[in-house]
């Protein structure tokens, strides 16, 4: 994967506020992906209540929120994920981090492909 980073909390504004935007924002239907990945990334923020990762993939966007534990709004994490074209979750028990349980939860949300032109 070939990640570009934007860290996001439930703070952080929006594109062109922080003077990031989408690297492919004038291909067709790329734009639309980015902006779908970046409201993912924010409600997934606030759900979550903590810091996620925005990466841009070779098709599309991933975003990743990583946890020590579970959170007290479950619902609503697996809601916003399931907004993504995929999503899912992994777990690391705490005999492999030092007595601490490690989450990470991933929605993806996948570019259009260009559509053909014709003669």
């Amino acid at each position: 994967m070939l990640y570009t980073e934007h860290p996001l909390t439930a703070d952080t504004p929006r594109d062109g506020a922080n003077g990031r935007s989408d690297p492919a924002a004038g291909a067709e239907g790329r734009g639309d992906a980015w902006a779908r990945a970046w409201a993912i990334a924010e409600r997934l923020a606030r759900a979550g209540g903590g810091r996620t990762r925005l990466a841009g993939t070779g098709g599309g966007y991933r975003i990743e929120l990583h946890l020590t534990g579970p959170t007290s709004n479950e619902v609503e994490v697996v809601n916003v994920i399931a907004l993504g074209d995929r999503w899912g979750h992994r777990y690391s028990s705490p005999a492999r981090n030092d007595g601490v349980e490690k989450h990470c939860v991933w929605s993806e949300v996948h570019q259009k492909p260009a559509e053909p032109t014709g003669n």
